[in-house]
Formats: C-alpha cells, structure tokens, sequence
C-alpha cells in the first residue's frame, strides 16, 4: 500500500495508529510529507482526560504529539509496505506550554516534523495550535523510539 495524498487524506487515523477506543484521541491527518505531518484533534465532553470543567490538562499535549507521531511511522509503514510497529515516547525537552488546559469545544492542530533518526531512535520539532485562532498552545522537542521486535522489548509475551 502506498501513502500517497490519495491514501491518507481519507485514511481513517485508527489504520496507522496502534491507540483505539477512547485513547485514540486524533480526529484525522491533514498534511503528510516524508518528514513532517500535521493531524487534528478536537476536545469532546467525553475526553478520557478531561478535569472537571477545566478542560484537558496541557500535559496531555505529549499524548497528542505522541500520537500524532505514531501516525507519521504508520503511514511511513504504509508507504515502505512494511508492518506497523509500536513505539514510545521516550522524553521531552524544551517544552513550552501557553496555557494550562485544552478547553472543550477546541480543535487542535498539531504538527510534527522529524529532525533525525537512527537505529530505531527519532527526534521530532512539535507544536500544537489552537486551530481557530493559529495561537501555538504547546511546542518541544521530542524524543521516541521504535525497536524491532516490540514483544521482546516490552516483554509482551505473557511472561512478567
């Protein structure tokens, strides 16, 4: 299969993300290149993490760029017809947060573009914007890594 703009603009997030259920929190992929992608997010009621009526703690933001990430490795899967792996964040640095919570009704836009990569590691520029009003709500660098083989690595094979 190949992650042409035909494929992903109507390529439901759930086929390239690992995350389902209420923890798939990205609405859809708006902007792929072989370096960078751009998702959306919307913050509904029903937001697994929201507090009271406060909204989304931003620190959540990680789980967004997180995912928004994990995406660009499903479509690069896509792309090089290889299995989707699963992945982590490993940390994060520089992080900047504008405010203190996502607020229902939000739209997010959240952009990552990859910096480098090597042997399973990545690092990734990413921010998110209020989508209405283009403010950068959260932005940092980010680290993650993809081994190999997954079950190994997590020890996943029913052995703890």
């Amino acid at each position: 299969m190949n992650a042409s703009p035909e494929l992903w603009e109507d390529l439901p997030i759930q086929d390239v993300i690992p995350h389902k259920g209420m923890m798939s929190l990205l609405t859809r992929i708006i902007a792929y290149t072989e370096d960078s992608i751009s998702t959306v997010a919307e913050i509904h009621p029903d937001n697994p993490f929201l507090v009271d009526e406060k909204g989304v703690p931003v620190c959540i933001g990680f789980e967004y760029m997180a995912q928004t990430m994990a995406a660009f490795a499903g479509l690069a899967s896509l792309r090089d017809n290889v299995p989707l792996k699963l992945g982590v964040l490993v940390g994060c640095r520089r992080a900047v947060c504008a405010r203190p919570y996502f607020v229902v009704g939000q739209k997010l836009r959240i952009s990552a573009k990859l910096d480098w990569e090597s042997d399973g590691m990545g690092n990734f520029s990413a921010q998110i914007f209020d989508d209405a009003t283009n403010e950068e709500l959260m932005s940092g660098r980010v680290n993650v890594y993809q081994p190999d083989d997954p079950f190994e690595y997590f020890n996943l094979s029913g052995a703890v």
